[in-house]
């Protein structure tokens, strides 16, 4: 777990830097749109899938409720 944890924070660094090199290219304006818009739509995709993502959790919610 801690190898996972160590991994997704070193992508998002990554991925952070690859951002910043695009902001000085393309300028702040733009990155941040598209960072919106990219939110946005994945906003939008979870809403699509947020009764499959339910079923996934096998009931964790009603359990959670009844403690």
């Amino acid at each position: 777990m801690m190898g996972a944890y160590f991994a997704v924070t070193g992508l998002g660094n990554k991925l952070a830097g690859i951002i910043g090199e695009a902001a000085e290219k393309m300028g702040a304006l733009q990155v941040f749109t598209a960072v919106t818009i990219f939110c946005l739509l994945f906003g939008l995709l979870l809403l699509v899938f947020v009764k499959k993502l339910k079923a996934l959790t096998h009931g964790a919610e009603e359990d959670l409720a009844q403690a």
